[in-house]
């Protein structure tokens, strides 16, 4: 007589598997021996490691009712699919504030495009949130609304913003006046679109913006 097997539980941070699901981790395995016979091939003796430090960061998991959580979350006037909506945007902020940035080191231009095209789509979506309730004075709305009116955010939705946020993700970089600078961050791409202004600029803005938007998404309460 065999022993029944027990149920692999979704989101176990101690059983890495089920954190992705089981296709996802079959893929990786996959990817990581071919990986080890290419280097194997080239005569490369080196030893594949992880280039993403992870650890640290504290997973936990619960399940809720939507309509029992979001009762105490963002404003009572808000319908469900809108407070559901906004949670999605507090996930997507979070990730790009606690997960990517540890993702950096060896990938600076992919991790500095996915948290500017993050804050930059999270930001646009808010605000079409709080142009949609404008006579609605709420302590949340009040607080979105200062972080939308304030330099950093406004840097970031303007033209100049927005070009950066393209070429972040697919547009051809076809303008002849842009020459790229090798020796910086992006190649020099922010320095040739926002003049007068440097990618540590951009950055801090970036990263400033996410911050206070997370910060008052989580704190955001009837």
């Amino acid at each position: 007589m065999h022993a029944k097997s027990q149920p692999l539980r979704h989101n176990q941070p101690d059983t890495e598997a089920s954190m992705w699901g089981a296709d996802l981790n079959t893929i990786t395995m996959e990817w990581g021996a071919t990986l080890a016979v290419l280097g194997a091939a080239t005569l490369n003796p080196t030893e594949p490691r992880a280039t993403l430090d992870l650890t640290g960061l504290r997973v936990t998991h619960r399940d809720r009712r939507a309509d029992r959580y979001l009762a105490g979350r963002f404003d009572p006037q808000f319908p469900l699919e809108l407070k559901l909506l906004i949670l999605m945007i507090e996930g997507d902020l979070n990730t790009a504030r606690l997960i990517l940035p540890r993702t950096g080191r060896g990938h600076q231009n992919a991790e500095f495009r996915a948290r500017t095209v993050t804050c930059y789509h999270c930001l646009s979506a808010l605000k079409r949130i709080s142009d949609q309730y404008p006579k609605l004075d709420t302590k949340g709305l009040s607080g979105l609304r200062a972080i939308l009116g304030d330099a950093p955010a406004q840097r970031l939705l303007s033209a100049t913003g927005g070009k950066v946020r393209n070429r972040s993700v697919h547009y051809e970089m076809n303008d002849p006046a842009i020459i790229p600078d090798q020796t910086r961050p992006m190649n020099g791409l922010v320095e040739a679109v926002c003049s007068g202004r440097s990618w540590e600029n951009f950055d801090q803005d970036v990263r400033e913006v996410t911050e206070r938007s997370a910060e008052l998404l989580v704190s955001w309460k009837p």
